[in-house]
């Protein structure tokens, strides 16, 4: 799991001085602490990376992948036979929907009554693709400023919370490691990550 915000931007943020070194530890590890509450609250991770992944389609003209923004797709196949990359391409990088001209075939799996009836999803396709963000820190940084800037939000209520009383749940003195109780999430962090929020789907 990335970091989404940098020690320099967070000590800017908080006005600490930057060859104030005294609680780098602590603020190192309310970063990842933040950084993980936020990709937990939004159902995704937000660090570019490789996935393969397995989907269903419809029998429509697009295939959706769940992990975006994607930034190139290496394969499809269906019940492992390779599609040919002529075939298809990437539509909507945001929306991770991928174009087939003549169509997907429909994996879902049907009832037959009076009417057939979608049952169940088969995941037969297979993607081979690379989604996700370069982080701060990064000279390819292209994560959205308002996923750090709630990151940053988070990591300031996680610092400024500390010395209320009964907020350190746990403390680790070798090599500083420290755990806060869970104080909730700031209204503007959900306020900026409300775009990112990946809703979670449940199949039959």
């Amino acid at each position: 799991m990335a970091d989404l915000t940098t020690l320099t931007r967070v000590k800017l943020d908080l006005s600490i001085s930057s060859t104030d070194t005294s609680n780098d530890t602590l603020l190192s590890s309310l970063i990842s602490e933040a950084s993980a509450v936020v990709e937990n609250w939004c159902n995704r991770a937000f660090e570019r990376q490789d996935y393969t992944e397995s989907v269903g389609a419809d029998g429509d003209c697009f295939l959706y992948v769940s992990n975006t923004p994607v930034n190139a797709l290496t394969e499809v196949s269906y019940s492992g036979s390779t599609v040919s990359s002529t075939d298809y391409s990437l539509y909507e990088s945001g929306s991770g929907s991928i174009f087939k001209d003549d169509g997907w075939i429909d994996t879902r799996v049907y009832r037959q009554e009076i009417v057939r009836w979608p049952v169940a999803e088969n995941k037969q396709y297979q993607v081979i693709y690379n989604a996700g963000y370069y982080m701060p820190g990064s000279s390819l940084r292209d994560l959205p400023y308002d996923i750090e800037r709630a990151t940053l939000e988070m990591v300031k209520q996680l610092y400024q919370g500390r010395c209320r009383e009964g907020a350190l749940e746990s403390e680790k003195i070798g090599s500083y490691s420290a755990k806060f109780r869970d104080m909730g999430i700031p209204p503007m962090t959900k306020t900026l990550l409300a775009p990112y929020v990946r809703p979670v789907v449940e199949t039959p």
